[in-house]
Parts: C-alpha cells; structure tokens; sequence
C-alpha cells in the first residue's frame, strides 16, 4: 500500500469519529454489520481456550471487538500498516506501522489469524508466506475480503467520483486558494460559484454526500475567512487538499485490493501448497443481490 494511503487511513482511523468502521459502508449497511458479527461469533466461539489471535490490517480493532464480546478469555493482537490508530480497545493490544509482508512475531505464535477487508491489500504470496510463519500447526484463519461486484465497493467508488468532481473538475479547492491570496479579498464578497457549488453537487452526485459535504466546507472556509488571519483560511484549504489527496489515493487502493473469483482462488491455492484445507465462499447482505464479500476460511489438514 501506498504512503499516501497509509496516510490516509491514519486520518481515517484518528478522525474521532465513532462510526468510523461503517462510513465506508454503503448507507443503511446494518444488514452487514450484522452479517459479519454473526461470522466472526460463530468463528470466535470455535477456538480453543485462551487462543492467541492476530488481527491483519486491523484498524481500530473491530473484529477483535467483535470476537471479544463473547471470547474475552482470548489473548488478542491487532496490527496495521497505518502509522497511527486510535487507542485499543479494553483487552485488545493493537500494533501501529506493522505490514504484513513483514510480522514481528515468532514462528507459530497464534492459533488463528483474521481479516476484515484488510489481507487483500497485501494479497502477495509474502504476506501468506508471513501469515503461515506465524499461525501454529494446528491454527486456522478467517480472512473477509472485499468483493470487486458488491455494494461497498460500488458505495466507494460512488465517492471517489463525487470528491473528483470537486477537486479535479471544478478545482474548486484551486480556485479557493487563489481567491484567498487575492490581497483584496478581504473586502470582497465569497464569489457565488462556491455556494452554488453546494447544490450542483448534490444534483449530480445523489447517492453520494462527498461531493456537497467538500463543497461546503470549501464555502464555510472562505465565509469565514476574516475571522482570523488570512493564512488560517490558506491552512485550512491546504488541510482540505492534503485529506482529499490522501482519501483518493485509498479509494484508488481499495479498487486494485477488491477481489475477482480468480484472485481470490489464487490466495486459496496459496495457502493449499502449505497444506491448508481452504474453503472459499461469498456472503451477501441479504439487501443487495451482489455479495458484498468473498470469506477465506482454512485449517491446516492433521
């Protein structure tokens, strides 16, 4: 994954808001939340006693949460690639700037592994090489991963388009800053192209509020650019460009991460040659007719 996508799930992760995990999901997502709740209790409930499990690309932790609620005897460890994440979850350890291509872990140190939209972003034969490394002779895992066809995918690249629209065809951000470094800007009224920006927004782009959300805080920062200095406006547009550059750059890597069916059964045929039995399935939503997942479930055959 990108640095600049690393970024940008840093400012993802750390953005304070609670719902975090679900904003990239489709609105009215709550079938699948559901959905993987009942995945990762019937899989939590399986594991020995006491097992130790690795969460890859683990976020703020969600799936250990998940696991947690009816498992909290097990010992339970989250990384990610990101550089930053928010504080772990009671009796989760979360492990910030780790990859998965390169585990800081000792051989056969978990009884399972899992994965919620996160292996595939490696989805390299080393990340599997790692994974195998780690997982004890008679550990299993259970990697979620995005389907290219389903409806959070389709929700993503829905917002993709809506942020380009602001930044790359209208360059309403461009057109911000040189608005604002206009010596006489301070006693000119904000131009009416940025307002109207608002509601064009919400015309063209209705399935998605990226694009009238951007819009307006664009407006909001030049309505209230002399409430202070003017480089206070010129950093916040500047804040804005950095964030949207670094969303984009994830959005880009969340389409070359989702998976066709011949993807995914390259990862199981990975995993075979370990001698893993790998079952390989898709879940729907029950909302969307499209599965919104591939699952990757394997043990390693006594």
């Amino acid at each position: 994954m990108s640095k600049q996508a690393n970024q940008g799930w840093s400012d993802y992760w750390t953005s304070g808001t609670k719902s975090a995990p679900s904003s990239c999901l489709p609105s009215g997502s709550d079938a699948i939340q559901n959905r993987q709740q009942h995945i990762w209790r019937e899989y939590g409930s399986k594991l020995p006693r006491k097992a130790s499990v690795l969460d890859l690309a683990t976020g703020d932790g969600i799936v250990l949460r998940m696991i947690r609620q009816h498992r909290p005897d097990l010992r339970l460890i989250g990384i990610d690639a990101s550089p930053t994440l928010p504080p772990a979850p009671k009796g989760i350890k979360l492990k910030s700037g780790m990859s998965m291509e390169k585990l800081s872990f000792q051989s056969e140190s978990f009884d399972a592994i899992t994965s919620r939209f996160g292996f595939e972003y490696a989805g390299n034969k080393q990340s599997v090489d790692e994974i195998v490394r780690v997982l004890r002779p008679t550990g299993s895992f259970l990697f979620i991963i995005h389907h290219r066809d389903g409806p959070i995918v389709r929700f993503n690249m829905r917002r993709r388009a809506a942020l380009h629209w602001v930044v790359d065809e209208q360059r309403l951000i461009e057109k911000a800053m040189i608005f604002v470094r206009n010596p006489l800007a301070v006693n000119l009224p904000v131009p009416d192209l940025f307002k109207s920006a608002v509601g064009v927004a919400s015309q063209l782009h209705p399935q998605s509020t990226a694009s009238a959300e951007l819009s307006q805080a664009i407006w909001l920062t030049l309505s209230n650019r002399n409430n202070g200095p003017i480089q206070n406006a010129q950093g916040a547009l500047l804040e804005l460009k950095r964030r949207v550059q670094a969303e984009l750059q994830r959005l880009d890597d969340l389409e070359r991460a989702a998976c066709d069916e011949e993807r995914v059964t390259k990862y199981q045929t990975w995993f075979e040659t370990y001698g893993f039995s790998v079952e390989k399935s898709t879940d729907q939503d029950g909302v969307d007719p499209a599965p919104y997942c591939w699952i990757l479930k394997g043990h390693r055959e006594p």
